[in-house]
């Protein structure tokens, strides 16, 4: 099978997001003149114009040209033009060899929110890729109104069909995803949207990626916020698993570990109404990705120990110490906490805390004895020999090594974390929430009660309010507010996961940076397959094009989404040479989970 390179970018598309992957198509008569398709890196502006680039379009066969291994999710999205009326879209498949066929192609409404501030991490300070965001922006004289919440087209609110109104984008993201049983090939199908009728062409290469995720994404929940997110009480989640079940099978398929608290016992991790056991060893998950693998990474207690050693648990087992321990009385209850655990758990769970390797302040002491896992907010590969040397590992969390977890970040941001871990040695990503539907840490500090009491209006209106993280709404001194100059204003932050509600559905909508995330999950697997076929330094060299180079506006992170799509081109290419049957033959640990918290007891005591 001849596999195509994409098209080539335009000449002078290296300008800002200019160089995107995306196209004009040559449309019908049927269709829509100015209907264009973007990657799933490209945040589409609402009154921006479609690039002359193309990354995904044939001049040739005019189709919508993607490739995909088995086993992956491949996206792109429509971008749909005003004046339009009742756009509604047919169902689609995917026809190839043998008269296979892909049946899993789901659409969705991109929900734009407008986001009156910039996302600023205190003291007036702007988040550096956001503000490069809204230089890009306005230098498409666009809106600051940006895509959030992805409403499947068959949603009872706020999906198809819908209008677009004159001078207005609105967009369709398209999810294909292509089973491990797939045939490779050239597989076709025709997706009519509105007035337009797209021709798609998927060759899907020769390979498959692993079921597990060998850089994991843990995302923390607590089951309250899911029954706040419905408008009931903390006490109701036993009544809704059905709901309580699609947040968790829907971060499975993203390459997700949700993890709903920490567990402190036994009883609690084999209760009905939480599934925790289910989670990890994969019995609750039934697809389309992965079903039957469970997730990469356990928080637990000591108490779970005999779980631990029941599942063989020892190389995604951890407790977590404590979070941004600041000062020295932090520090010693670190200490003390993790002599403890170490005690408890007979060695044999690994213990992480958020912070650096080295101690904050030089008179306070270090946290090397009583921890095993760094997680910081940003590594060096220096950072992380050091780290190893001493018998340790690290991870990264929130903005991390990658880009910011802002609604209002590039495009890319979320898709970089993954390819920074495979630069700098880190062996996971961590988010510290993703369903914050209330902002109990700012305007319901110290009153939990009230907040417990009646959960329903203390939540954050999603659907039209991204600033999710506000101190200026919190409570400060002499009856007055926290200084909004002086405070945390984040859009987005803390939420992955947005409550259905808004749309009719009962459960969770994803939003452009979970999908994202979960293609950056998924390019790392391409690394890690090279990696292991001893082609690490292709596969280094092709990340470090991407990240970890600080560039002149100080992003840490290459911006341009067609680099990015480009790059996994190049990665996927060599792999389809190499052949499905060549990797399984030398990849003798495919399926293996991976050892994220180093346990040494497990293979080798490294990443993979």
């Amino acid at each position: 099978m001849t596999v195509a390179p994409p098209g080539r970018q335009g000449k002078g598309t290296r300008a800002v997001h200019t160089c995107c992957v995306c196209i004009m198509l040559a449309l019908g008569a049927s269709c829509q003149a100015g209907v264009w398709v973007a990657g799933p890196s490209h945040k589409v502006l609402r009154t921006e114009r479609a690039p002359s680039a193309s990354g995904l379009y044939s001049t040739v066969t005019s189709e919508v040209v993607l490739y995909a291994a088995r086993n992956e999710f491949v996206a792109f999205q429509v971008v749909l033009p005003g004046p339009l009326r009742a756009v509604n879209a047919k169902p689609v498949t995917l026809s190839g060899p043998d008269g296979t066929t892909l049946r899993h192609v789901d659409l969705f409404r991109e929900h734009y929110v407008s986001h009156p501030v910039l996302s600023q991490g205190g003291g007036d300070d702007p988040v550096r890729d956001c503000l490069w965001f809204d230089r890009h922006r306005r230098a498409h004289d666009a809106p600051r109104d940006f895509p959030v919440q992805l409403v499947p087209l068959d949603a009872r609110r706020h999906a198809a069909p819908f209008d677009v109104a004159e001078g207005q984008n609105e967009v369709v993201w398209v999810d294909i995803f292509v089973p491990p049983s797939a045939p490779p090939g050239i597989y076709r199908g025709t997706l009519r949207l509105g007035p337009a009728r797209l021709q798609v062409k998927l060759t899907v290469w020769n390979f498959t990626l692993p079921s597990v995720s060998h850089f994991p994404n843990w995302v923390y929940t607590g089951p309250e916020f899911i029954a706040w997110a419905f408008g009931k009480k903390h006490t109701a989640i036993g009544t809704m698993m059905p709901t309580f079940n699609a947040y968790f099978e829907m971060a499975h398929n993203h390459r997700v570990c949700l993890a709903e608290g920490l567990v402190y016992d036994v009883a609690a991790a084999q209760a009905a109404d939480r599934r925790y056991v289910e989670h990890y060893s994969g019995t609750a998950f039934r697809g389309p990705f992965a079903a039957g693998f469970g997730y990469e990474l356990l928080p637990v207690e000591p108490a779970c120990l005999p779980l631990v050693e029941k599942y063989g648990w020892f190389n995604r087992a951890f407790v977590y110490l404590d979070d941004e321990p600041n000062s020295i009385e932090d520090y010693q209850t670190v200490l003390r906490r993790g002599r403890d655990v170490a005690a408890a758990g007979q060695g044999n769970l690994r213990r992480m805390v958020t912070e650096q390797f080295r101690p904050s302040r030089t008179n306070w002491p270090s946290l090397d004895p009583a921890v095993d896992i760094f997680c910081a907010v940003g590594a060096s590969r220096a950072d992380v020999r050091a780290i190893e040397a001493a018998g340790n590992v690290a991870w990264t969390y929130n903005g991390g090594n990658g880009g910011s977890p802002y609604s209002d970040a590039p495009g890319p941001a979320m898709r970089a974390h993954a390819w920074a871990g495979f630069v700098t040695g880190t062996r996971a990503w961590y988010f510290w929430n993703g369903t914050y539907v209330v902002d109990k840490f700012n305007r319901w500090r110290g009153r939990s009660a009230e907040l417990y009491r009646d959960p329903a209006r203390a939540l954050t209106d999603l659907w039209t309010n991204p600033l999710t993280f506000d101190e200026s709404t919190r409570p400060w001194k002499d009856g007055k507010l926290y200084p909004a100059r002086w405070s945390l204003r984040l859009n987005g932050d803390g939420l992955l996961f947005y409550p259905g509600r808004d749309a009719g559905v009962d459960g969770p909508l994803a939003c452009f940076r979970l999908k994202n995330l979960r293609r950056g999950t998924q390019d790392f697997e391409y690394l890690y397959l090279l990696e292991k076929m001893g082609q690490r330094d292709a596969a280094l060299a092709e990340a470090e094009r991407l990240v970890g180079r600080k560039r002149t506006d100080a992003l840490r992170y290459e911006p341009d989404p067609a680099a990015w799509d480009a790059a996994r081109y190049r990665l996927g290419r060599r792999l389809h040479d190499l052949g499905d049957s060549a990797i399984r033959a030398r990849v003798k640990d495919y399926n293996r989970y991976p050892n994220p918290v180093g346990h040494p007891a497990w293979y080798d005591g490294r990443r993979h």
